[in-house]
C-alpha cells in the first residue's frame, strides 16, 4: 500500500513538469581505457484537458439617435419665353435622425485545450564507452576535452566538446522493458583523429598565388603530414566575342605538381602549366583557381562543429 500510494505521489508530481534530464562528463585523457556509468530520468508525455476559461468580448449595441442636417440642392423648371425651359436651382437644409452604435465588452467564455505533462515511464541508460589511446605523435589532450552524454526522458545525445581531435563514433543501442522502466543498453566505440594532422594540408589556407612564366606557385599547409587529400586545378581562357575555353579542369595526380616544405607548418606547391596542357598564352586573359580537399572521412563524427576541411583560391592574369 505505501508504494502504490508512493507512485501515485509521484505521478500527481509529474503533472506539472516536463521529462527529468541527467548527464554524464566523460574526460578523454589520451589513455586506453573502458568506462561504465548509467543516467536515470523520468519520461513524460503531454496529454491535454478541456476547460471553459473566462474572455473579453465586444458587441455592437444601439446608442440612440443623432440630429444630422446637410445641404442639399434642389432644382424647379418652368416654361419660358419661345417655348424653352427655365430652371434653377437652390439649396435648403434637410435634417434627419441617424442611428448611433458603440462597441460594448462583456464577459464570455471560451472552452480551451490546455497542455500538462503526465508520468509515462521512467528511463534507465547503460552506457558503455571505450577510449583509445591518442594517436601516434599527438600530444596529450588538455583538461577541457571530453564527451558529453545527455538523457532527457527518452532522448539521448552525445558530443565531443574537444578542439584538439575529431572524434568518432561507432555506435550500437539496445531497448528493452521491465515493468514501468524502459532501459536503454549504448555502447560507444570512440577513436580520435588529431585535428592539426588532418587539417594539415588547408592549413591557413591557400596563398601568395602568382604566375612565374608557365609556372603555377603558391602556398599551402603542409601536404606530407596527410597525404589523404585532393588538388583539383582549373584553368579558362576567357574570350571576348567566343565561348570561354576550359583548358584543364580536373584533380592532379602527385607527380604532376611538387612541394616544397618552407617551416613546420607550410610549404610551396609548384605546377608546370607547359607540362600539363602546353601552357597558356601568357598575352590573353586567363582564370586559374586550385581547390584543396582534405578527403579524411569525418563520417560518424560527435563534434558539434568540425575544423575547415578544404581551400580555395584564384587569380586572373592578364584581366
Amino acid at each position: 500500500m505505501k508504494s502504490l500510494m508512493l507512485a501515485l505521489a509521484l505521478i500527481a508530481g509529474f503533472n506539472a513538469h516536463a521529462s527529468t534530464i541527467d548527464g554524464y562528463s566523460l574526460p578523454i585523457n589520451g589513455q586506453q581505457s573502458v568506462e561504465n556509468f548509467t543516467l536515470n530520468t523520468v519520461q513524460t508525455r503531454t496529454e491535454y484537458r478541456n476547460e471553459t476559461v473566462a474572455n473579453t468580448c465586444w458587441r455592437t449595441v444601439f446608442a440612440g439617435y443623432r440630429q444630422v442636417c446637410r445641404q442639399e440642392p434642389i432644382t424647379s423648371c418652368w416654361p419660358g419665353p419661345n417655348g424653352r425651359q427655365i430652371c434653377d436651382t437652390r439649396w435648403i437644409t434637410q435634417c434627419y435622425q441617424e442611428a448611433q452604435y458603440r462597441q460594448e465588452s462583456y464577459t464570455c467564455y471560451q472552452t480551451v485545450a490546455v497542455p500538462y505533462e503526465v508520468f509515462s515511464n521512467y528511463v534507465k541508460a547503460l552506457v558503455n564507452v571505450k577510449l583509445p589511446n591518442v594517436p601516434a605523435g599527438s600530444s596529450l589532450p588538455q583538461q577541457t576535452c571530453n564527451i558529453d552524454f545527455r538523457l532527457e526522458g527518452g532522448n539521448f545525445s552525445s558530443y565531443a566538446n574537444c578542439s584538439e581531435f575529431i572524434v568518432i563514433a561507432s555506435r550500437s543501442a539496445t531497448e528493452s522493458r521491465e515493468d514501468q522502466t524502459v532501459i536503454q543498453d549504448r555502447k560507444f566505440n570512440i577513436s580520435l583523429l588529431d585535428t592539426k594532422t588532418v587539417t594539415a594540408p588547408v592549413r591557413g589556407g591557400i596563398g601568395e598565388m602568382r604566375l612565374e612564366g608557365q609556372t603555377l606557385v603558391f602556398r599551402t599547409g603542409d601536404l606530407t603530414k596527410n597525404p589523404n587529400f585532393s588538388l583539383k586545378l582549373f584553368v579558362e581562357r576567357r574570350k571576348l566575342l567566343k565561348g570561354d575555353e576550359t583548358l584543364i579542369n580536373r584533380n592532379l595526380a602527385p607527380g604532376e605538381y611538387t612541394f616544397e616544405k618552407t617551416s613546420d607548418e607550410y610549404g610551396t606547391v609548384r605546377i608546370s602549366l607547359a607540362k600539363l596542357f602546353g601552357g597558356i598564352n601568357a598575352k590573353r586573359k586567363h582564370v586559374l583557381k586550385v581547390d584543396i580537399n582534405v578527403l579524411t572521412s569525418t563520417e560518424n563524427s560527435i563534434n558539434p562543429s568540425l575544423p575547415k576541411m578544404s581551400a580555395s583560391e584564384s587569380i586572373t592574369v592578364n584581366e
